[in-house]
């Protein structure tokens, strides 16, 4: 069983882009991921019910699943009972809700306190730092390392790392610690010029430097170190190419996608993709029969009904 265990994770492995062009002709199974319909319409439910307010952010909006009988239980035809769970923000606080997308309503929603932790940092939160750029002690940390013109400035790159959990006061806010690196000259590689001996925290709600940790002035590396072909063939010189390879399958694909369901040999299981978990797989079957020993593949098994 170990090696057959073994061929479905590699089959998995194949399947996951495919699986993103898969058909979904028939109503949506309980376990199927929700579509964009679904998270615009959970959105909205709390917007209209005024749950969430205009301008809230919604930092995930994941399928519910269905208790473990009702999965069980269905056969088709009839639409299933759809609900998600929902994660946002709003007035620097962040919130979690249940919505019912069946029949339109949600569950009232509850404060996470900061010592519940954050929730992921969202795309404006991790590409806008402009605001850093008008702190006095952040603008002579720079000029001290050479880093004074607008040009200069705009070459520099902030990566806002998480920042764990060590007891510290500034760890009540939304905080991230930001390194910073000189862009001059890259192409591909950001990485290759760090400015170090400098560092950031950042309030991510009151957009503000809290705290710069300036442990002396390091000089910034002189080459970039680019990876792109172009910068490797001049440095290096370029391995000789490779003779084509080609793969085909004249009678078509082993695996046999049914909606959310991927059938191959004897096996058969429901799979779906979330943002935090990756490939979610439930509902294995081997020969029609249960299979109970998938983890031992190395695949998050999920049996169906969580939370």
């Amino acid at each position: 069983m170990s090696c057959r265990l073994a061929s479905l994770s590699r089959l998995l492995g194949a399947v996951v882009a495919a699986f993103s062009f898969a058909a979904h002709a028939a109503p949506p199974h309980p376990m199927d991921p929700l579509d964009a319909d679904e998270i615009l319409a959970a959105a909205n439910i709390l917007l209209q019910g005024r749950a969430a307010q205009p301008g809230a952010i919604f930092q995930s909006i994941e399928l519910r699943e269905p208790a473990k009988a009702e999965v069980l239980a269905f056969r088709g035809g009839n639409a299933p009972n759809r609900s998600a769970t929902v994660f946002f923000r709003q007035n620097k606080r962040s919130y979690k809700t249940t919505v019912n997308l069946t029949q339109g309503t949600f569950t009232r929603p509850v404060l996470i306190p900061a010592s519940g932790g954050q929730l992921g940092l969202t795309i404006q939160e991790v590409s806008d730092f402009s605001f850093i750029f008008q702190d006095p002690a952040f603008l002579k940390a720079l000029a001290l390392r050479g880093i004074r013109s607008p040009q200069q400035l705009q070459k520099v790159f902030v990566t806002p790392l998480t920042p764990g959990s060590f007891g510290l006061p500034e760890e009540t806010r939304r905080i991230v610690k930001a390194q910073m690196y000189y862009t001059d000259g890259a192409v591909i590689n950001l990485y290759a010029r760090p400015i170090e001996g400098l560092q950031a925290i950042i309030d991510l709600d009151e957009r503000r430097i809290v705290k710069l940790i300036d442990t002396g002035v390091v000089p910034i590396p002189a080459a970039n170190h680019n990876f792109d072909e172009a910068s490797i063939g001049a440095r290096y010189g370029l391995r000789p190419e490779l003779k084509p390879i080609r793969i085909s399958q004249p009678a078509g694909a082993n695996f046999r996608f049914d909606g959310n369901f991927i059938e191959w040999q004897k096996w058969r299981f429901h799979t779906r993709f979330e943002r935090r978990s990756g490939p979610v797989i439930s509902l294995v079957t081997y020969d029609r029969r249960q299979a109970i020993a998938v983890e031992a593949a190395g695949l998050p098994v999920e049996a169906p009904g969580r939370g």
